[in-house]
């Protein structure tokens, strides 16, 4: 069946169109493979995917536009159109989905932080009860003293409850930065 010049016409634009669409969803598809870690494994099933589809979707394409002929006008606009597209808008797809992709991990990042501020002050107030609860078993306390009278400075028994070095050594690295820098105002002064 010979389809007229004007069919063929549209026929070839839709090819275009098609191919531009094409284009598209590789550049979609590049833009979300290197934003989360484009292993090499990863690409290459990414692209076999993005393949397999267009070639099934391009089947599908010619044999409704064409009755299933196959056209080398049509392959070609294809592939046209997909090289038309990544030449001319694909930097721009690419460079307003990655801004997307940025603000959308900014207001995950977000999100994280206003959830995990209350965790984890929920979480220092289940460790006051646990030590404040330990202060009231008088066995607990005495045996406690005795485990811990002959330590070294790794902990501390203060109020009956157990600081460990690590907040010492906190609280003595804020004292020596305070001593610090009043040492470093007092020379700044001229008498």
């Amino acid at each position: 069946m010979e389809l007229s010049n004007i069919a063929q016409f549209y026929s070839l634009l839709f090819s275009f169109l098609f191919g531009g669409v094409l284009g598209l969803i590789y550049t979609v598809l590049s833009v979300f493979r290197i934003s989360f870690g484009g292993k090499t494994l990863t690409s290459a099933f990414l692209d076999a995917v993005f393949w397999a589809v267009a070639a099934v979707s391009s089947f599908y394409f010619i044999f409704n536009v064409n009755s299933g002929v196959v056209r080398v006008y049509l392959l070609a606009g294809v592939a046209a159109g997909m090289l038309i597209f990544l030449a001319t808008l694909g930097k721009t797809v690419t460079r307003l989905i990655t801004k997307l992709l940025r603000k959308i991990k900014r207001k995950v990042k977000k999100l994280i932080a206003k959830v995990r501020a209350p965790v984890e002050k929920a979480a220092n107030i289940v460790e006051i009860r646990v030590r404040a609860a330990s202060k009231g078993s008088n066995f607990f306390d005495k045996n406690f003293k005795k485990h811990f009278k002959n330590t070294k400075k790794s902990s501390i028994i203060k109020d009956n409850s157990i600081v460990m070095s690590s907040d010492v050594n906190i609280k003595e690295k804020r004292a020596e930065k305070c001593k610090k820098t009043k040492r470093s105002q007092r020379g700044k002064r001229v008498e």
